[in-house]
């Protein structure tokens, strides 16, 4: 008898691997990206939509639970800690195999849950909170071998998170707290490459 049958029905239940994320490449239906636990801790998968294939893209000893997979497909954002320090870069991995990018090698390690790209592709902004506050981050060109154009959009005092990007990448939304507690109760609308206000379509 096979050892997996001579496990208890219920048992199996709870030891079934789990799925806790799943993305399709906007711009290719056939591009996805899935989160699972299917070899004991979450790491990032490319997945073949339509054939259901999947390859495992990450392996760190305390998993990877968050990634953004590019409009084309191509590429997959992740956040690389410091052996679990919750605090390091964000980089590009191809999707077929090959080393990570850092898109932030002049930045010391911080950290940052969130990443947002614009549905052109090619600029990202992500948020960093440090002793000094909350920072708002964008880069142009996110796809070249080397991103040199890595700029502050603004600094803010209190919780900014959840950036998203108008599909051009000229818009940026963030959600804000009115008080030092992240609960967020707000939008702020910003030009994505200057960080100013943004006036709103009338």
């Amino acid at each position: 008898m096979h050892q997996e049958a001579a496990i208890a029905p219920w048992k199996q239940r709870f030891e079934a691997p789990l799925i806790a994320h799943t993305q399709i490449a906007a711009a290719d239906q056939d591009s996805g990206l899935v989160v699972s636990n299917q070899n004991g801790v979450y790491e990032l998968y490319r997945w073949q939509v339509h054939s259901g294939g999947l390859a495992q893209l990450t392996s760190r000893p305390g998993g990877t639970l968050f990634g953004l997979l590019a409009p084309n497909g191509r590429h997959v954002f992740a956040f690389e800690d410091c052996r679990g320090t919750e605090r390091g870069h964000h980089v590009r991995m191809p999707v077929k195999g090959g080393p990570a990018l850092d898109l932030t090698p002049d930045l010391a390690p911080y950290s940052s849950c969130d990443l947002a790209l614009s549905r052109s592709g090619t600029r990202a902004v992500f948020t960093v909170a440090d002793p000094e506050g909350y920072h708002v981050f964008g880069l142009d060109d996110v796809y070249k071998d080397r991103v040199e154009r890595l700029q502050q959009l603004g600094r803010f005092a209190r919780p900014v998170a959840r950036p998203i990007l108008s599909s051009d990448g000229e818009l940026l939304v963030l959600a804000t707290a009115s008080s030092s507690h992240p609960l967020y109760d707000g939008l702020a609308l910003l030009n994505a490459r200057t960080g100013e206000p943004a006036r709103q379509p009338e």
